[in-house]
């Protein structure tokens, strides 16, 4: 194989070895009648908790629990609502190695007999606000919410405006081990580097590469 070739497939090797490949996404639903037990939904990965919290946003006191729930939640199979009005809901996704990235994917809403006011807001396990987002939990079918956020350790998501009327169904998150790369746009550089490197000019180019002098 000639140098300059087998260069650049090293260089692509080293790269690829290193990027890191996302985990399967984790399903988590709910149903039922009972309070949700704070092992719902528990991995070897990550570790949930829910409560009920106050009005307001961020590190609040909580004020109840969550519950499941079956048939009522617009077109929701089933769905996780708080116990108390005016209440948010808060689910928190930690993950076991606080190493690893827990990336929050969607998650489905639905309002209780009639169309409710919907916001959300994500948080890192510091309170520090990752994103937010407002709209309607409808009475028929549901809104998707694909937030696509990400937060090293884990992430908290608070929803409202009153969870005892907003449900939420099927929250689709995944842990990687390591932070996601750009593969793509580390491979070109660094392989035409390597490319460049292991090629010979031919004399007849050479002066071209020389600086003036």
């Amino acid at each position: 194989m000639p140098g300059h070739a087998a260069a650049l497939l090293f260089a692509l090797a080293a790269l690829s070895a290193a990027a890191p490949a996302c985990a399967a996404s984790l399903l988590l639903s709910f149903g039922g009648y009972g309070a949700i037990a704070q092992d719902h939904g528990d991995s070897a990965l990550a570790d949930l908790s829910y409560r009920a919290i106050g009005p307001g946003q961020g590190d609040l006191p909580a004020a109840g629990l969550l519950y499941g729930w079956e048939a009522g939640f617009g077109g929701l199979a089933g769905a996780v609502w708080a116990d108390c009005a005016p209440c948010g809901g808060e689910i928190r996704i930690a993950a076991r190695d606080p190493a690893h990235l827990v990336v929050l994917e969607r998650f489905d809403a639905a309002g209780w007999a009639r169309d409710e006011p919907l916001d959300w807001r994500v948080y890192d396990l510091g309170w520090g606000l990752l994103g937010q987002g407002s709209g309607t939990a409808p009475d028929s079918g549901h809104a998707r919410i694909a937030p696509g956020i990400s937060a090293t350790g884990g992430l908290i998501l608070q929803w409202g405006a009153d969870a005892y009327d907003v449900g939420l169904q099927d929250l689709a998150y995944r842990v990687d081990a390591v932070l996601p790369l750009p593969v793509p746009a580390l491979l070109l550089p660094a392989a035409l580097a390597a490319l460049a490197l292991a090629t010979p000019i031919p004399a007849r180019h050479r002066r071209r590469w020389r600086c003036a002098d």
